[in-house]
């Protein structure tokens, strides 16, 4: 089973490949972008560097805390914080844990800690989450209201894997952990930055704009994909010795054709 998930990850990144190529070709001569030409519109550290940069007060961008602020009212966990802790909020990248695990991006102010872990393209780990929740909880003695952001393209929700102590018998509750989106929450969070930056500064957060997008349509297409494996792995077992077989018309699942009008999971079921 392992296996076959290494193969079908390594499947889900060829395939965003090619759906990157076709989108290159197709694009005018106004789509010179330079997170595409560096290649660095899908690496996740480096995208993280860039949030990291912008909600760091003492950032190049030359808005002070203005970022941060707007950031974490999309949290609406503004009113937590006066703007003098704000002001002298500290941002640590890839801050490393017990068993030298290392979370995306923390954001330090007061007393207060905002840990977020980010998730692009790489998958869940065990316990990541849970694990992540318990060390800065435990370390800050935060009370109830204490939270871990999860930052994904379209604000999915993590895996059990990740939120889960199977040998504790213990998983995070809803109200340990928020989703956060890409599409709409860092989306949103940049153009308001738009409105008060310098052009320059406008310039790159546009084409940052233009990789949150092509992200998110990916990631919509990725998760047809692997719902269709899954699909594709439940009607294999019927061809399994003392199965019934024939009851496998070679259709595909209504469910995914139903979800996916231009056809990717279903002709996916084929191959």
């Amino acid at each position: 089973m392992e296996h076959n998930k290494q193969l079908y990850e390594h499947l889900f990144q060829a395939i965003r490949k090619q759906l990157e190529s076709g989108l290159a070709r197709t694009e005018g001569n106004d789509a010179f972008n330079i997170f595409k030409v560096l290649g660095i519109a899908d690496k996740e550290v480096l995208i993280c560097r860039l949030l990291g940069e912008l909600l760091d007060p003492k950032g190049s961008h030359g808005l002070g805390a203005k970022p941060l602020s707007l950031f974490l009212e999309r949290l609406r966990i503004a009113d937590r914080f006066s703007p003098g802790q704000v002001a002298k909020a500290h941002v640590v990248l890839e801050e490393t844990i017990d068993r030298d695990r290392r979370i995306d991006l923390v954001l330090y102010l007061g007393n207060e800690v905002i840990p977020l872990e980010v998730k692009v393209w790489a998958g869940d780990q065990n316990k990541q989450l849970y694990d992540y929740y318990h060390y800065f909880a435990q370390a800050r003695q935060r009370n109830g209201t204490f939270k871990i952001y999860y930052l994904t393209p379209n604000g999915r929700s993590p895996s059990e894997i990740s939120i889960c102590d199977p040998a504790a018998n213990q998983r995070l509750t809803s109200e340990q952990y928020q989703c956060v989106s890409f599409r709409e929450d860092v989306d949103n969070w940049i153009r308001r930055i738009l409105a008060d930056c310098s052009p320059r500064v406008g310039v790159i957060l546009q084409q940052f704009q233009e990789v949150i997008s092509d992200m998110c349509s990916e990631d919509i297409q990725l998760q047809n994909i692997r719902e269709a494996i899954h699909l594709q792995e439940g009607a294999l077992k019927k061809w399994e010795p003392g199965s019934a077989a024939s009851h496998f018309d070679g259709q595909p699942d209504k469910r995914v054709v139903e979800n996916d009008p231009e056809g990717i999971s279903a002709r996916s079921l084929y191959i």
